[in-house]
């Protein structure tokens, strides 16, 4: 596991599991099932917003860090930005060698899944971050990279504050969307393992989960007018088939505009 996160927690599964499943909130289970058929009738449309690259702290192993402020007002760099650093000009040879990359990971780890990831591209996305000071995008949970973008979503949408969920919705908090937007507020830590999924009265949904390097954002046709992710967020709209598997998936959605 890559140590930019602060560690997760699991609470009491027994507990857990009586904890009844609302769509408005959760992400699919089946990662069988396409994005669009699981949140239908709930929500319309589904956009991926990627995580992007930091620069990373001069010692990320020191104990008095605070990771989520620190990845809020890091100067970001975009997928394109880095892709085009290193020569790369598809978008699902890029998406799946930067997941790989940032754990450490190469084709040996995939045990022969589908599709094989480029091992030169790892090495070469690896030795650019490491000469350029770059953090690999944050995983598992919302980016504070994006704190600020969804801040401007949900004002879109003419909310003041939305509430934060934990990983496995059993905890809440009050989010302001002023908050969201101040780049001196870090909001991701506002749960004791972090938050893993903002909703503004059933309009919106923003969430990530383990290993995700991107945030799913599920909108309904409303919202998707007001908001505009495409203007906010790199990423894609997910189509019918998208699942949320989708880095291993390539021909199931779109790429973002401008990649092969």
């Amino acid at each position: 596991r890559r140590q930019q996160t602060p560690p997760q927690g699991r609470s009491d599964m027994s507990r857990l599991a009586a904890i009844p499943l609302d769509r408005a909130r959760d992400e699919p289970e089946d990662v069988n099932v396409s994005m669009l058929e699981w949140w239908q009738g709930c929500y319309d449309s589904v956009f991926v917003a990627l995580h992007p690259f930091y620069a990373a702290p001069p010692d990320p192993d020191d104990p008095a860090l605070d990771w989520y402020a620190f990845a809020k007002a890091a100067t970001a760099k975009s997928w394109r930005d880095i892709a085009g650093r290193v020569g790369e000009t598809n978008f699902a040879r890029f998406a799946l060698a930067t997941l790989l990359a940032g754990y450490g990971m190469t084709s040996g780890n995939r045990r022969d899944m589908e599709p094989a990831p480029d091992d030169r591209l790892i090495a070469a996305l690896q030795a650019h971050c490491e000469s350029e000071g770059l953090a690999f995008p944050w995983d598992d949970s919302p980016t504070p990279s994006l704190e600020m973008a969804l801040g401007e979503a949900f004002a879109r949408l003419g909310t003041s504050a939305v509430t934060g969920w934990s990983e496995f919705r059993d905890q809440t908090a009050e989010i302001t969307v002023a908050n969201l937007l101040d780049a001196k507020t870090p909001c991701a830590g506002r749960l004791r393992h972090g938050v893993y999924a903002y909703l503004p009265a059933r309009q919106m949904l923003a969430t990530a989960s383990y290993d995700n390097i991107w945030t799913i954002l599920a909108l309904t046709g409303p919202a998707r007018e007001h908001v505009r992710p495409e203007d906010l967020f790199e990423g894609f709209w997910a189509g019918r088939e998208t699942t949320v598997n989708w880095l291993n998936e390539p021909g199931t959605y779109a790429p973002p505009e401008g990649w092969t």
